[in-house]
């Protein structure tokens, strides 16, 4: 009889053992994949500073001049969209002095890493000295403005965040109306400017 608890004893002892031997397999945890946003372009303040010669063919004359332009703006790394003036001051083939300011919007388009196209739109005036008969009680010719412009850009120099030094090419259309008389003072004008510039 003690014989008999015992082996039943052993039994009971190998059962428990060959059970906690047995390893029961944890199922894995499930998937999931968690879409991360895409970030917002990031979206940066521009001031460009442009100086260069220009040429504008008007009147059937020639005018050459310094330009300047300032643009103040915001540019992303696809897109820009800015407020410029523009000043020249300069002469015409004989030497009559004459200036021209311009304000109005523009917008960029990045090509490439260092090439951007830009689209203006101008509102202006010219103000050049008259050779006429009515130059004595008339000095000046003053001529409202209204134009378009087409701009290619490549950066140089490439400075830290978007700032660089770049070449500037432009062609430029303008209508000129003069609210005078003279039916002279009034058409079609064409500008060419090769400028160097600097994005801050």
């Amino acid at each position: 009889m003690r014989a008999l608890v015992c082996v039943a004893i052993a039994l009971a002892a190998a059962g428990a053992e060959a059970q906690e031997m047995i390893e029961i397999p944890t199922p894995p945890p499930p998937c999931c994949v968690v879409a991360t946003p895409k970030p917002p372009s990031p979206t940066a303040l521009i001031l460009d500073v442009v100086v260069g010669p220009t040429y504008r063919r008007a009147f059937q004359e020639d005018f050459a001049a310094a330009f300047v332009e300032v643009e103040v703006g915001a540019r992303n790394p696809f897109f820009g969209v800015g407020a410029r003036f523009s000043a020249a001051f300069g002469a015409t083939r004989v030497g009559l002095p004459y200036q021209f300011l311009t304000l109005g919007p523009a917008f960029d388009f990045r090509v490439s890493s260092r090439v951007r196209l830009a689209l203006g739109l101008s509102f202006g005036a010219l103000v050049y000295e008259r050779v006429s008969a009515a130059a004595a009680r008339d000095p000046d010719v003053t001529a409202i403005s209204l134009g378009v412009d087409g701009s290619l850009t490549i950066d140089l120099v490439r400075l830290r965040h978007d700032g660089a030094l770049f070449l500037l090419g432009r062609v430029g259309y303008d209508y000129i109306d003069n609210t005078g008389v003279d039916p002279l003072d009034t058409g079609s004008s064409l500008a060419l400017t090769l400028a160097l510039g600097y994005r801050y």
